[in-house]
């Protein structure tokens, strides 16, 4: 696995990386084992020079040829896709092949799915999708397709942070059509056609017929004969015609067919509220569910450069900034021209005060108003109005620094505190997520 839960104090046998040196290659500082097999190992490592995360998959000899050692990054080196890791460097020594890859830090699908059980009917079609996209690039390589040959949950890895997903361990992959077969065919039971334990034959068919079972595995019910049928070709016949493109097209489809763009519109009811405070907080606590939210300021007020100017954050590939120790992902300001990638994000928009013109065009609109007695007037005006103009919108109202009602004051928007979060269940229920 690419994986890492924690950092760990390494105890290894005299058989491993850590118990014989610390630096690999004079470059690379191991810090973790995050995989174990009986083949080998994997390690995180840190490159000394460029100050990056490396993964250092290490095989022993005894377990392996060079000729599959070559095999398996022959099928790698010269592979591009986003969700397949990239070979850095391979290097070896007395007892050990290694293979230096990309680090992905993210957990296997099927420790995903029990971890979050509940998980949305559009987050596993998206998932789905992805694993699709991957195994449809494989298997259109040129000259001659890639066959995964043990696609399964635990090969199939999920970034908590982005929802990006990876296909990993080629170590069972072949080439078709290549002039050097493999002599053994691998793979999991369960996962893969009972011929390819009696063929040393690679089929394009095998991963069709792996793919359609990791379906049945991430949808809770299938209803649509659509994909019944497709999943039935593909388990069922030898012959299948049904290819990766065809279903990654299916989900395609029904990606776009779910509410993948929600917005919720936060505003209030005059200045000094709370508006930012509480729509930074929701958006963090999205995120922590494992709902991929971004916060948006919608006014540019100068509050993103002042966020992202005193805390530490990184940058997603899509754009959009995640605060270093905390859940939430903000949205940062940028010249015309260039933008950030928003897309299957829910959007937790900061309008400001209440502006009954502009917030029309959203569907859910959380209300946030003061309880202060100068502020009481302010606000029955304001939401008097929202609910005349807006009586068919879900408008959530709420009243900040109230104790009991709803919400109280969140001292912290970017790490909440227990009975903060539980506050926010009934909120989430309110806005249908």
């Amino acid at each position: 696995m690419y994986t890492r839960n924690k950092f760990a104090v390494l105890k290894g046998g005299k058989d491993t990386l850590e118990h014989k040196q610390n630096i690999l290659f004079g470059k690379y500082l191991i810090l973790d084992r995050i995989g174990e097999g009986g083949t080998g190992s994997v390690y995180l490592a840190k490159h000394t020079g460029m100050e990056v995360f490396r993964a250092i998959k290490s095989i022993k000899k005894s377990y392996t040829s060079s000729e599959n050692f070559f095999y398996e990054v022959s099928i790698l080196k010269n592979l591009r896709h986003p969700g397949v890791p990239i070979i850095y460097d391979i290097e070896e020594d007395e007892e050990f092949f290694y293979i230096v890859e990309e680090y992905i830090e993210g957990v296997s699908l099927d420790k995903y799915l029990q971890e979050y059980p509940k998980l949305s009917n559009f987050k596993r079609i998206s998932l789905l999708k992805q694993i699709c996209d991957i195994v449809d690039c494989l298997h259109t390589q040129s000259p001659y397709p890639i066959i995964h040959m043990d696609i399964k949950p635990q090969n199939i890895l999920i970034n908590y942070s982005t929802g990006k997903v990876y296909l990993v361990d080629f170590g069972s992959g072949n080439i078709l059509n290549y002039q050097k077969q493999r002599k053994f065919i691998y793979g999991t039971v369960g996962y893969t056609r009972a011929e390819q334990y009696e063929s040393t034959e690679s089929k394009i068919v095998l991963d069709i017929y792996s793919l359609a079972k990791i379906i049945y595995f991430v949808l809770e019910n299938i209803t649509d004969n659509k994909l019944i049928a497709m999943l039935d070709e593909c388990m069922n016949d030898s012959k299948c015609k049904v290819r990766a493109a065809d279903l990654c097209k299916y989900f395609e489809t029904k990606v776009k067919g779910l509410d993948v763009s929600k917005k919720i519109c936060v505003v209030g009811s005059q200045s000094g509220v709370g508006a930012t405070h509480f729509a930074l907080a929701l958006t963090t606590e999205l995120n922590r569910r494992r709902n991929l939210a971004v916060y948006v300021n919608y006014y540019d007020s100068g509050c993103i450069e002042g966020i992202l100017g005193e805390r530490n954050f990184e940058l997603e590939n899509t754009g959009i900034a995640r605060i270093k120790g905390s859940y939430c992902r903000i949205l940062p300001v940028y010249d015309e021209g260039n933008r950030a990638d928003t897309e299957n994000n829910i959007q937790v928009i900061d309008m400001g005060i209440a502006d009954l013109n502009k917030i029309q065009a959203f569907n859910d609109i959380i209300f946030i108003c003061g309880s202060r007695e100068w502020q009481r007037e302010q606000t029955f005006i304001i939401y008097s109005e929202l609910e005349a103009m807006l009586s068919n919108r879900n408008v959530i109202k709420i009243c900040n620094y109230c104790g009991n009602n709803i919400l109280p004051y969140i001292e912290d928007p970017f790490k909440l505190k227990y009975m903060e979060r539980k506050r926010f269940e009934k909120i989430m229920r309110k806005i249908k997520i």
